[in-house]
């Protein structure tokens, strides 16, 4: 089916999409009818499902109205709230609440790496500003373009084209200082710091697994410990 055949068919699919909202206006009527303010907003989801409902509701009035004034043309933004509907069907994945959990447990435990490896980027890119602003100003010219582009080197993909960029229009000692710098960046940030970050956050994630077996362990060897010693006691 050709954009222009969806075309023809936009107000049938306007108007199901009246019809899929109504619906999900009747789900949280119909659940805070029956457990109240207070209980329905005790959970996220149900949060969630509400603010993504609430926000599409102007979205409707571009059945009955034709939107073209600038002023109001914001209204055409909230369709793409609607995505947000989607975001439910997460719930139906095997051990969602469990993987929720632990990706928030991981972000907890890494603020202090990640604010560690901001000040480390942030301390980098003035000092790559300082250094290279006059002899790449299209990647050093500023702070924020040296803090963009040393994150660009920090992920490691493609780290060279920069400093070999540079290392062109330079002597030989320049360029090979300059390579040394960005090598010893790469080295320090890329490889050390991201890798620091993953192992922390991974670590993190899957930390319940670990608990899981530690305490299954645990328990097998507090029941062979029993049974050695009912064994002597019982030759």
């Amino acid at each position: 089916m050709s954009f222009d055949s969806l075309a023809r068919i936009h107000d049938g699919l306007a108007w199901l999409d009246a019809v899929i909202l109504a619906c999900f206006l009747g789900e949280v009527y119909f659940k805070i009818r029956l457990h109240g303010w207070h209980v329905y907003t005790r959970s996220n989801m149900n949060k969630f499902d509400f603010i993504v409902t609430v926000m599409s509701l102007p979205s409707v009035v571009l059945l009955f109205h034709d939107i073209t004034y600038k002023g109001v043309s914001f209204f055409f933004v909230f369709r793409m709230v609607r995505l947000g509907r989607f975001c439910e069907l997460i719930w139906f994945m095997p051990h969602m609440g469990t993987l929720l959990k632990g990706i928030e447990r991981a972000f907890k435990a890494s603020v202090f790496i990640f604010m560690a490896f901001f000040a480390f980027t942030f301390f980098v890119s003035l000092l790559s500003c300082r250094l290279f602003r006059t002899v790449d100003a299209a990647h050093f010219g500023n702070p924020i373009k040296a803090f963009y582009s040393i994150f660009k080197i920090f992920t490691v993909e493609g780290w060279y084209d920069v400093p070999d960029a540079m290392a062109q229009g330079m002597g030989e000692v320049s360029a090979f200082f300059t390579l040394l710098f960005f090598g010893l960046v790469v080295l320090v940030g890329g490889m050390f710091g991201f890798s620091i970050v993953n192992a922390i956050f991974v670590d993190e994630m899957v930390r319940d697994n670990h608990d899981t077996t530690h305490r299954k362990l645990e328990a097998i060897q507090k029941q062979l410990d029993e049974l050695l010693a009912e064994r002597r006691n019982n030759p």
